[in-house]
């Protein structure tokens, strides 16, 4: 049976699934619902307590300022495992009351921010997104975060006062990570995984004083610091490798020296020719996932827009620009008819497709552009 969730007092006839499990709500002034997981609202205040008639209801994924959304959090009713909150607007969180939450990720943004974590003593994983430069967080947790992940997510490395004994960190998206540093400020760590976007690995000698470090995962680290890197000898209870990205003749020496890990993994070997002609081309996974054909088509779709782009006049060309922009998605339309394309895809095509938009004059393209031009969206 369907459950009626009028959140915002004006639509009273918006049904859900009684089984849902997983939300999205945002407040970017559209009117109406659209998928069953997903909704939209004027921006505003919600009635969040709407949301315990989900018995099932686990994921919550929110995209507003409304901080009337941790008083449900911290509720008895309030069955939401997993928490999003991106554009909160906010810079102090206090999630210490809520009973079930066990994974929370937040778009940090401005220059400070203060979190206080569940205090049930079961909580998992903090994500945090969009941190920017110089911004200082703290964080106010049980056992100064002890069993807790990490993890920081497009923005620089930050040091976190009061996360000192958390066993698990996860940087995505960095230029450079400074080893020594990581061991300051987290010298407890059983899991640490890096995924780069460009840049390498400073102070790596630092890694043998993780004496508890027993999987590493690097991705895409094309300056591996190869000589420095410590061998299998030298970190005892390392138990697992996996490096996916690397240049290819560093390849061979790096698997040299750490040979004796119970489980080492090297892959994706790339010559000095293709790092430099593809490192910042968000399309360079797609041969790995789906084929070398299907890849090579939809970077050539991005080099061939930024190039593109790169030929419009100093002050831009709004109709040239949008025509560029359509081009591009209709590669992805055509794709989509021939072999369909798995929601992650589509997600990284939209994110390119507004990375592209950004080098534009503001206004040549809105989401209803892209929303007409898509239709695999």
């Amino acid at each position: 049976m369907p459950v009626v969730l009028n959140l915002d007092g004006q639509h009273p006839h918006c049904r859900i699934a009684s089984d849902t499990w997983r939300i999205s709500i945002d407040s970017e002034g559209r009117s109406g619902e659209n998928e069953y997981w997903n909704l939209s609202f004027q921006p505003g205040s919600l009635r969040w307590n709407e949301l315990t008639r989900l018995k099932k209801l686990t994921d919550l994924t929110y995209r507003g300022s409304d901080a009337s959304v941790v008083d449900y959090l911290c509720s008895k009713a309030c069955t939401v495992e997993v928490f999003s909150w991106c554009e909160s607007g906010q810079n102090r969180f206090d999630f210490s009351a809520a009973t079930v939450l066990t994974d929370l990720g937040l778009e940090i943004t401005g220059r400070s921010a203060h979190l206080r974590l569940p205090v049930h003593g079961h909580f998992e994983q903090l994500r945090l997104m969009k941190v920017s430069a110089g911004c200082k967080v703290s964080v106010a947790c049980p056992e100064k975060g002890r069993g807790v992940c990490l993890m920081v997510a497009d923005g620089p490395l930050v040091t976190i006062p009061g996360l000192k004994k958390i066993s698990s960190l996860e940087l995505f998206g960095v230029r450079n990570v400074d080893v020594a540093e990581v061991v300051k400020a987290y010298p407890n760590l059983t899991e640490l995984t890096m995924s780069f976007k460009s840049g390498g690995l400073i102070s790596v000698t630092s890694l043998t004083k993780l004496r508890h470090l027993k999987c590493l995962r690097i991705f895409e680290c094309y300056d591996l610091n190869v000589p420095d890197f410590p061998g299998a000898a030298q970190m005892p209870n390392l138990q697992t490798v996996y490096i996916d990205g690397i240049r290819a003749a560093d390849a061979k020496l790096r698997a040299e020296t750490l040979r004796g890990i119970e489980d080492l993994t090297i892959c994706g070997r790339r010559t000095d020719q293709w790092i430099a002609n593809n490192l910042d081309n968000p399309f360079r996974h797609w041969d790995e996932d789906s084929g070398a054909s299907t890849g090579k088509k939809v970077m050539n779709a991005w080099k061939t827009a930024m190039t593109e782009i790169g030929k419009l006049p100093a002050r831009g060309s709004k109709t040239k620009g949008k025509a560029v922009l359509n081009s591009f998605v209709e590669v992805f339309n055509k794709l989509d008819q021939r072999s369909g394309l798995t929601t992650d895809q589509r997600e990284q095509i939209r994110d390119a497709f507004f990375g592209l938009a950004a080098k534009l004059p503001p206004g040549t393209v809105t989401d209803d552009d892209y929303d007409s031009w898509a239709k695999y969206a």
